[in-house]
Order: C-alpha cells, then sequence, then structure tokens
C-alpha cells in the first residue's frame, strides 16, 4: 500500500485568522478555531445562517466556533454576543471565512 497522500476524514477543527471590521479602526486579525462541517451540513448551515436573526446568531457562531485567539475574552456565549452586539460586521465576516474555508479546502483536495 503506497503512503497516503491526504486523509479522507478531515480534521474535527481547523484555525484560520479571520479580520473582524472596525468602526473607524483597521479591521482587527484574530485566529478562529472552526469546526469541521460535511457538504451536507454546511449546506444546511449556510441555509439557516442567511435566515438567521439576531436572537439565532449566538447559536449559530457556537455552531461552527470551537475558540479563538485575539479577543480580551474566552470564548463563551458571552463574548460571542458581546462580538455580536458590538460589531455588526463580525457575524458576516465570521461566516463568509469559515465558508471560503471549508470550500478552498475541498478545492485544494
Amino acid at each position: 500500500m503506497s503512503k497516503a497522500i491526504f486523509k479522507l476524514q478531515p480534521a474535527p477543527t481547523f484555525t484560520v485568522p479571520v479580520e473582524i471590521p472596525r468602526h473607524g479602526e483597521e479591521p482587527a486579525k484574530i485566529k478562529v478555531t472552526f469546526k469541521h462541517k460535511s457538504r451536507e451540513e454546511l449546506a444546511d448551515f449556510t441555509k439557516r445562517a442567511g435566515e438567521s436573526n439576531a436572537e439565532q446568531d449566538v447559536a449559530l457562531m457556537r455552531e461552527m466556533i470551537a475558540g479563538w485567539e485575539g479577543p480580551d475574552m474566552e470564548f463563551c456565549d458571552e463574548a460571542v454576543q458581546l462580538l455580536i452586539q458590538n460589531y455588526q460586521g463580525a457575524v458576516p465576516a465570521l461566516v463568509q471565512a469559515y465558508v471560503a474555508e471549508l470550500i478552498q479546502a475541498r478545492r485544494k483536495n
């Protein structure tokens, strides 16, 4: 048997830098550890994210994010709520980075 080039079962999490837009300042670059989703799971997630409202955003963020480095609070519901309330561009930036990384990873393989 030849040596495997890549694993068919990806790692459960992956970390990527994400730029969070800030008003009056340059975007803040944080490291976000996202949870892997299969093709079907991602399709379902993006549909729900497109229909999401502010009350559902914390649950969506918890569904896709395992942790982060950079913000002044540990990753938890309270911190996610503060991020969403204070930086309106955060949710679109996080969802876009998440989907782009999953799709890019698929394209590379």
